[in-house]
């Protein structure tokens, strides 16, 4: 994907922070929704990107969710924002 962004171009990732779907869904079979760890990490993209000279990292945070957009799942966002700099 880093690949794709032509220099001077941005890259904007928006996740969901995932520590909570890390609980079981049924606690007896201790079974989750999915395996978070098999998924791509907005900080697996920050990794990527800071060790590159390429890059400029602008915005690398979590941020609460808007009032009334949270659900039971999720409450934070994690927001990526890097510009190719070549």
């Amino acid at each position: 994907m880093l690949d794709a962004v032509a220099p001077g171009g941005t890259l904007v990732m928006v996740s969901h922070v995932l520590a909570a779907r890390r609980e079981p869904v049924d606690v007896h079979a201790g079974s989750c929704a999915f395996d978070v760890d098999a998924c791509e990490r907005v900080s697996d993209y920050v990794e990527a990107v800071t060790a590159s000279d390429d890059w400029v990292v602008e915005v690398d945070e979590t941020r609460p969710r808007p009032p009334g957009a949270a659900s039971a799942h999720h409450v934070d966002d994690v927001v990526l924002r890097a510009r190719r700099i070549r």
